[in-house]
């Protein structure tokens, strides 16, 4: 599983839970790291744009 299949599988809940993409990224630890905290800096910076969506985790 690549790192953008990793992050799609987790940007939204879909009402399973995404234990393959966790145990992945848990083993990209330090690829998706930097991804992820970009994504919370992101959604500090501009949290309207983020309420928006129902689904977004």
């Amino acid at each position: 599983m690549e790192l953008e299949e990793i992050l799609s599988e987790l940007e939204n809940n879909t009402g399973k839970f995404p234990r393959l993409a966790l145990e992945k990224a848990t083993e990209e630890r330090s690829a998706i790291t930097p991804v992820l905290l970009t994504a919370l800096e992101n959604f500090s910076n501009h949290p309207e744009e983020l309420l928006e969506k129902n689904e977004y985790i």
